[in-house]
């Protein structure tokens, strides 16, 4: 969200429980995420960017896996991205 979101633009995180889940959302104004971004942006090595290893949604990929959560994108309605993070409750 930081790389994406211009000097003077917003990043919101919002929390919540439901249905069993802690539910963590961070919410960017910048650009958003083309649609043929979606299948690869939890990928190892896959970047858009003019540096990087690609590594890094990998990885937190893989550590809410391990804690037996689930982690999606999306673009928001008014522009800019939408990352949701659900954890197990119990």
């Amino acid at each position: 969200a930081i790389y994406y979101t211009q000097e003077e633009g917003r990043i919101r995180i919002e929390s919540s429980a439901e249905n069993g889940w802690c539910v963590i959302s961070i919410l960017d104004d910048g650009p958003g995420i083309a649609e043929t971004e979606f299948d690869l942006l939890f990928q190892p090595f896959h970047t858009t960017k003019s540096s990087g290893s690609g590594l890094g949604l990998a990885i937190v990929a893989n550590i809410v896996k391990a804690h037996n959560g689930k982690i999606s994108a999306q673009n928001n309605e008014n522009g800019g991205a939408c990352f949701t993070i659900r954890l197990p409750l119990k």
